[in-house]
């Protein structure tokens, strides 16, 4: 869990904020009419059935400019027809995308719009992999935004707002009774319409979820440590409902992902004075001392805020030293040291 001296400050709009993360994404996909699916490509059209969606592959998709942006447009509507067996196990279809190639730990981040009056819209941007029904590792970390209804908040009247981040990872054991769901954040406002940006930072110690460059929530048990793959693919829970207003749509603007600097992974640090903190080189560390007992460190005069990733921290203490933050924030974000895949 990160934790902060002096002054908290928020840590949004990682990666920007944070110079230990690549500048350059190791994934990026602007959504465009040049795009393209199947093997050889970044992504495949999901064809099968899940609860009461069938999804049913490029029939599904389109391009097209919404708020002035060029996005993927992913359809939730009803049919006569469907390519899941029975037909009438699934009154809702939708189209789905998942990327050919498995990755593993990153900050993954997505730019989307949820578009849809109903009772039970399931939008998402989700990691996936293994063989269902396979038990034993963790294979799921899920990002998924609904409406109110899903959770038991019926308080209010429909359409139910879509104002739900749920945020969580399980294992797949075929009844999916062990899962471990960080939480379910309500956010002030409805979701739906507008443009959020969905990420999550996934490394071998923490999952930390953020909505809008804001953390919402952390996991520090059962981390998935295998490479997956990279879903969206919204749906409803429990099929159509004479409520509910077909089409509906999830807008995918843009999919980024991004390594931490790891090429100084394997070595310590120790900030003996501020022109050591002024002059460091971004990357993660086994480990940072701050100050060497006889030097006076005052982050007062530095640049804020202040980013350090490292296995562990130590400041130290005694009569002679004095560790000076006032004004300024310094997070320290235990962080283990992790092979990238790309």
């Amino acid at each position: 869990m990160a934790f902060y001296l002096s002054t908290q400050v928020s840590f949004g709009q990682v990666p920007s904020n944070d110079p230990n993360w690549s500048s350059t994404p190791f994934l990026d996909d602007e959504f465009n009419t040049s795009e393209h699916f199947g093997a050889g490509h970044l992504w495949d059209s999901i064809i099968e059935g899940e609860g009461n969606t069938c999804f049913y592959g490029l029939n599904m998709l389109s391009f097209q400019t919404i708020s002035t942006y060029s996005v993927l447009a992913i359809k939730v509507d009803t049919s006569s027809f469907s390519s899941c067996s029975p037909p009438s196990s699934y009154p809702v279809q939708s189209g789905g995308i998942l990327s050919t190639s498995s990755y593993k730990y990153g900050y993954y981040t997505a730019n989307c719009e949820m578009a849809f009056n109903g009772v039970d819209f399931n939008g998402n941007f989700w990691m996936y992999g293994g063989v269902t029904g396979t038990s034993g590792w963790w294979n799921e970390i899920d990002c998924e935004i609904i409406n109110s209804y899903q959770n038991g908040d019926r308080s209010g009247s429909w359409p139910y707002p879509i104002n739900d981040f749920t945020s969580g990872v399980h294992f797949d054991d075929a009844s999916y009774t062990n899962m471990v769901y960080g939480s379910n954040n309500f956010i002030n406002s409805t979701i739906e319409n507008t443009f959020h940006v969905y990420s999550f930072e996934w490394l071998p110690n923490h999952i930390i979820w953020y909505f809008d460059g804001n953390q919402i929530n952390e996991l520090t048990t059962e981390i998935p440590d295998h490479a997956i793959s990279i879903w969206i693919s919204p749906w409803t829970s429990s099929g159509a409902h004479t409520t509910d207003e077909y089409p509906g749509y999830e807008y995918v603007d843009y999919v980024r992902a991004y390594d931490l600097i790891m090429d100084s992974c394997s070595y310590s640090k120790i900030f003996k004075q501020n022109a050591d903190i002024s002059n460091f080189a971004p990357g993660v560390r086994s480990s940072i001392t701050f100050g060497n007992g006889t030097n006076n460190i005052d982050l007062s005069t530095l640049t804020n805020p202040l980013v350090f990733r490292a296995s562990s921290f130590t400041i130290p203490k005694n009569s002679t030293y004095t560790f000076k933050a006032s004004g300024k924030a310094l997070m320290l974000i235990p962080t283990s040291c992790y092979t990238p895949l790309n």
